[in-house]
């Protein structure tokens, strides 16, 4: 008889039996290898409290401890637990004693509720102990073993809710919660401010050497990246839909930056948006060394970058900030809008983290300060008030947002900081957002 082999209808039927089949079995594995790295937290947490026991014992006195908590520490130092406690569960590990960089507790209570010994005397000499750890270092089964960084941030964060001074130094420091007309639509933005230290992340590979142009006593070129580094971010903040909004620690490897070498203050064709387009472009786009960035780059979304250009030669920015106090804005007008992957911080931005607006009164005590001069997206004024437009930037010395602006069409120390927004999908593996443990994302 003749095969006739498998009918288009036989085959799309197959295939789409085997793709039923892989929906099943797949999240059923994923759920499966979850689970039993739960049971596997659960265990060393007994192991832990049963270490506890065994500590609350050799050093009771009289039937009583002097002491209301032990860390892991203090455990391991009498060689009651392991140097070293895994739990591949979202990067949720205990090392050394440390759980997320901190001295892990275990709470302990005497009390003398009635307990069932089977010895009598022990129960009479001993009394009765509860232990309880600080943290709950297991992930509960219906918690996801995958948070965004978003709800991470917001989870180990207390936001604050009252407004910062914007005229006077900023000692004030922390994430702020943005409401009221400000915020878009009614929703809440999360914005850090001052000298924090907790908001670093680890995201993608430098593709070749940095060097920047320092500022101590004087400028000097440094090399502040290896070809191969993690490229560390800080966060700026967290966007009404969960994407949050990241500024590069460093400048680009370049020492500094012509913004327009055609003399205006328009972003959009600029010779500064080049250098940012050109500089994503290698980093993310086309490298062929480093292809984890390509994946990476899948998780950074288009951003809206503001060009504000209005009022009068190009003033509104430097208007409203001059104000006392500044009244800066994350809104923007639909003209002034340039959406891309990559850019730069605004003047408005650089007020919300912490930065004073005016020369004379100084300020370092904000993230964004990291020793260098560079460029913000936001104009100054145009060219038609002066030979040649200027545009705001940030100064190492004496700590402030510029006023008086420099002339787009020259730089001979002012740098490009890029600026990139991670989609709301970006979840972190490990960290704790510090410079030595900062948040990585996968």
């Amino acid at each position: 008889m003749e095969n006739k082999g498998f009918t288009l209808v036989e085959l799309i039927v197959s295939i789409t039996l085997i793709l039923l089949l892989f929906t099943i079995i797949v999240p059923a594995g994923i759920k499966l290898n979850n689970n039993a790295k739960i049971k596997e937290c659960e265990n060393i947490k007994d192991e832990i409290l049963t270490a506890v026991d065994l500590y609350v014992d050799s050093h009771m006195v009289n039937g009583k401890v002097s002491f209301s908590y032990v860390t892991l520490k203090q455990l391991y130092d009498e060689d009651l637990i392991e140097r070293e406690y895994k739990i591949d569960i979202n990067g949720t590990k205990i090392f050394e004693g440390k759980w997320n960089n901190e001295d892990l507790k275990i709470n302990i209570t005497r009390t003398n509720s009635s307990v069932d010994y089977k010895d009598d005397e022990l129960k009479e000499k001993m009394g009765y102990y509860t232990y309880s750890l600080e943290k709950d270092i297991c992930y509960k089964k219906n918690e996801p073993l995958n948070k965004t960084l978003a709800d991470t941030i917001l989870a180990k964060e207390k936001p604050i809710t009252t407004s910062p001074q914007f005229t006077t130094d900023s000692t004030d420091k922390g994430l702020y919660k943005l409401q009221g007309d400000i915020a878009a639509g009614g929703k809440n933005i999360y914005y850090y401010r001052g000298a924090v230290d907790n908001n670093y992340v680890q995201f993608g590979t430098y593709t070749k050497e940095v060097k920047n142009q320092v500022y101590e006593n004087s400028v000097k070129q440094q090399t502040v990246a290896q070809k191969g580094d993690p490229i560390l971010w800080r966060i700026v903040r967290i966007n009404e839909d969960g994407s949050v909004k990241l500024i590069a620690e460093h400048n680009i490897g370049d020492t500094y930056h012509v913004w327009n070498s055609n003399g205006k203050s328009d972003y959009e064709g600029s010779t500064i948006k080049k250098t940012i387009d050109d500089w994503y472009k290698e980093t993310f786009e086309t490298t062929e060394e480093y292809p984890e960035n390509k994946e990476l780059a899948t998780l950074i979304q288009d951003t809206e970058f503001c060009n504000d250009r209005s009022g009068d030669n190009y003033n509104a920015v430097y208007a409203r900030l001059k104000k006392t106090p500044p009244e800066p804005t994350l809104k923007c007008s639909q003209v002034d809008i340039i959406t891309a992957k990559a850019g730069l911080i605004s003047a408005d931005e650089i007020v919300y983290a912490g930065a004073l607006n005016s020369k004379g009164v100084t300020n370092n005590t904000t993230y964004l300060n990291n020793n260098t001069y560079f460029w913000t997206i936001s104009p100054r004024s145009s060219a038609s008030l002066y030979s040649s437009a200027s545009v705001f930037y940030w100064s190492p010395y004496p700590y402030y947002l510029y006023m008086d602006s420099q002339s787009v069409s020259s730089a001979n120390f002012v740098a490009a900081r890029p600026v990139i927004t991670l989609s709301s999908e970006a979840s972190t593996t490990s960290g704790s957002g510090t410079s030595t443990d900062p948040w990585v994302i996968k």
